[in-house]
């Protein structure tokens, strides 16, 4: 499917330019120019930074604010962020950071290290940090959780020259200003032979040490044919010095179309995971009856599943449980189609990835009650034109609940709409081909899969994607890809 991997798979972009600039942010001010070493080059700094990189400040007044304080066109999508439980003003977040160089030749390269945004004061100051992991050419798809401790895992992905993406977990033991890099698994393999190539790392953290990381296995054989994608899990209860090794825990079901067996949930994506107070680790994925032959999309509908894990060895311990039916297939017209053959919204490029997440109730004493809430298109008048400018969607965010530990699950139940689009949108009649990353008169083709949110208290507090602000490259201006947060009740 490689969803995620797409901010790994870079490459050098060639491209006739007469300058690269980056535009001052409208809320956050100008960003200063960090020191570069003698003799080694801005990427260099930017592969190798100092730490901390910088600090950036909430602007006065401001409820929603961008987080990024590193100088040049930086493009971030596809945010985490987490809370310290022993700390409400203690907040990590993180995101693909993307950073764009030209070289003497006129090249772009896109770089993309994942860092550590670390507030000790509830937002008022952010720092950047990085986050070591040394061998690997750029990581993504970061995911941030802390245990009770207060000790702070972060998981991502790991680019490694011509290897397959690696899955990589760090943690840090003084809120997120230092790191420590520990590797769980590893996704060596060729697109000419049997592969297997990890993706969309989550992870969740409970007690002291104790972490469970989940993510997807795409197996591929000859010809880049897909052949499965399980759902994976690790587990470690020493910070991440040890792990068990991977286990298949998204098993079988009548209700799963397989690859590799009649009823095998092999056609999963879009994996989370929560931990209950009483210590319940409760893990939720998509299953599709039909992928695109190279795994990049779900053509047909796809169901929602749960299933319960050992917390000792991240094993399969019950499941999978039907949650409910996702409206999201192209074959059954739910969404209109981008010009990369993706599920979008009306008026718009950008793909979706329709993931769920998953929460339990800090609450709850007998750890059984979960809630679980995803997006489709159930209330759009179907089918959809396939045409995203003839198209008009009705997106709603679903809820669906269980108090027995996932056994079962409450009917799926509209609790949120979305009827428009979240980005901008391009003038109608412009379809062309769109740019991957700042938008022009065209529109822009990704956005990130996902966002991050996390509990402060009775509030919330949300990162995200926003497009407000300028990036400046080919001599143009248009709209950029800054990460922003803010904190709502």
């Amino acid at each position: 499917m490689r969803r995620g991997l797409t901010v790994l798979a870079f490459a050098t972009v060639v491209a006739s330019i007469g300058s690269l600039t980056a535009a001052a942010s409208p809320v956050g001010g100008p960003k200063a120019t960090p020191a570069v070493a003698p003799g080694v080059g801005a990427a260099a700094t930017y592969k190798n930074p100092p730490n901390p990189i910088c600090s950036i400040p909430r602007p006065a007044g401001a409820t929603d604010y961008p987080i990024d304080c590193e100088a040049g066109v930086g493009i971030h999508n596809e945010e985490s962020i987490a809370v310290d439980p022993t700390d409400p003003a203690h907040w990590v977040a993180s995101a693909n950071d993307y950073q764009l160089k030209v070289s003497n030749g006129g090249q772009i390269s896109a770089y993309v290290y994942s860092r550590a945004k670390v507030t000790f004061d509830a937002g008022a100051t952010w720092t950047t940090h990085p986050v070591p992991f040394k061998g690997y050419t750029g990581t993504g798809d970061p995911s941030i959780a802390f245990d009770d401790a207060g000790n702070v895992y972060f998981a991502t992905l790991g680019a490694a020259g011509d290897n397959l993406p690696d899955v990589l977990v760090a943690h840090s033991t003084d809120g997120g200003n230092h790191w420590t890099q520990v590797r769980t698994a590893s996704g060596k393999g060729s697109f000419f032979s049997v592969s297997v190539f990890p993706d969309h790392p989550v992870l969740t953290a409970w007690g002291d040490g104790n972490v469970i990381v989940t993510w997807i296995r795409y197996v591929f054989g000859p010809h880049v044919i897909i052949r499965s994608a399980p759902m994976v899990a690790q587990a470690s209860h020493d910070g991440g010095a040890t792990w068990t090794a991977p286990a298949n825990i998204s098993g079988s079901d009548p209700t799963c179309v397989g690859l590799t067996s009649a009823n095998a949930c092999d056609q999963t994506w879009g994996n989370a995971i929560a931990v209950s107070p009483s210590g319940e680790v409760l893990a939720t994925f998509y299953d599709t009856y039909e992928y695109t032959p190279d795994g990049a999309t779900n053509l047909g509908r796809t169901k929602h599943y749960s299933v319960m894990l050992d917390p000792t060895t991240g094993t399969l311990a019950d499941g999978p449980n039907l949650i409910g039916q996702a409206y999201d297939g192209i074959n059954e017209g739910d969404f209109p189609v981008s010009v990369d053959g993706r599920q979008t919204l009306q008026d718009s490029e950008f793909r979706l990835l329709m993931q769920g997440n998953i929460t339990a109730d800090p609450t709850d004493a007998t750890g059984n009650h979960f809630a679980v809430v995803w997006f489709d298109d159930r209330n759009a008048a179907a089918p959809v034109p396939a045409d995203p400018y003839a198209a008009v969607t009705n997106s709603d965010v679903i809820v669906s609940q269980t108090w027995d530990g996932g056994a079962t699950w409450s009917a799926p139940a509209a609790n949120l709409g979305w009827r428009r689009p979240c980005s901008p949108i391009r003038p109608r009649g412009t379809r062309g081909s769109p740019r991957r990353w700042i938008r022009t008169s065209r529109a822009t083709r990704f956005i990130g899969d996902y966002s991050g949110i996390a509990a402060v208290g009775s509030d919330v507090v949300v990162s995200w994607t926003d497009l407000r602000d300028q990036a400046c490259l080919f001599g143009g201006c248009a709209a950029g890809q800054g990460q922003y947060v803010a904190r709502m009740p």
